[in-house]
């Protein structure tokens, strides 16, 4: 299959963590992977790692609470590689006031531009060509928080997770008629880049209990190879032996 022939990818936050596993594991399903972040010289490696294995992969600098960043890199994307088969909404954080009794409204702002306005801005650039080609998937990375009230990932990231996990039950009631699909996937704890922004970071054993970015992006690549006619509503992915503490 050639580079044209190939369906797109595009991954938000695809520079490292699970946009990246997920990267790795839809271009080696035959995929041409595009990649966003804000850090060129980490998206500029992890393209080459993936060019190396084989796979097509290139990139587009943004910020993707910027709606302006969003568009700019999907026109480039779109330019480059043609429409938009499967948009994987990666890019997210979380931020260090995870109390009310420390939480401050720019920080309450900042989750909110980069979690939720991020994965909207994003879907908007995808649905045109989405609708016109009757077809397309959308996973939205939500995390076990988006599900569920954990009190360690506090009200701000905890708020913006719930509304993305809204959008995309409102996706799949407006756009299952033209073709397309849309995932909230909510995984628990993954042992990536991210746990080291905690307040207090996971010792070595709590992360080897963790879920892995690589089994998310594995699971990611089965939803995007799975038949046009299944879709992945909900989906919740907790490690073994995960015990719910929420009530």
């Amino acid at each position: 299959m050639s580079g044209s022939e190939k369906r797109l990818a595009w991954i938000t936050g695809g520079s490292s963590g699970i946009g990246l596993a997920a990267a790795r594991e839809l271009a080696g399903a035959g995929y041409a992977v595009a990649l966003t972040g804000r850090r060129e010289q980490a998206l500029q490696s992890a393209c080459a790692e993936i060019a190396a294995a084989g796979g097509s992969a290139s990139y587009a600098v943004a910020d993707v609470s910027s709606a302006e960043q969003v568009k700019r890199a999907h026109r480039e994307i779109v330019d480059r590689c043609g429409p938009v088969s499967v948009l994987v909404n990666s890019a997210g954080f979380n931020i260090p006031e995870r109390s009310w009794s420390t939480l401050v409204s720019e920080g309450f702002d900042e989750a909110i531009a980069g979690n939720v306005n991020g994965s909207l801005y994003a879907i908007l650039e995808v649905l045109p060509g989405m609708r016109a080609m009757q077809d397309g998937l959308i996973v939205n990375l939500i995390s076990g928080a988006g599900r569920y009230v954990w009190p360690g990932a506090g009200p701000a990231y905890t708020t913006a997770k719930h509304a993305v996990f809204a959008m995309t039950s409102s996706l799949n009631m407006e756009e299952a008629r033209n073709g397309i699909r849309a995932c909230a996937l909510c995984p628990g704890e993954v042992d990536t880049p991210i746990m080291d922004a905690r307040p207090q970071p996971p010792s070595e054993d709590q992360r080897s209990r963790m879920l892995s970015a690589k089994d998310i992006g594995t699971f990611i690549r089965y939803i995007a190879e799975a038949p046009p006619t299944m879709n992945f509503t909900e989906v919740v992915i907790m490690p073994t032996g995960h015990v719910r503490k929420d009530g």
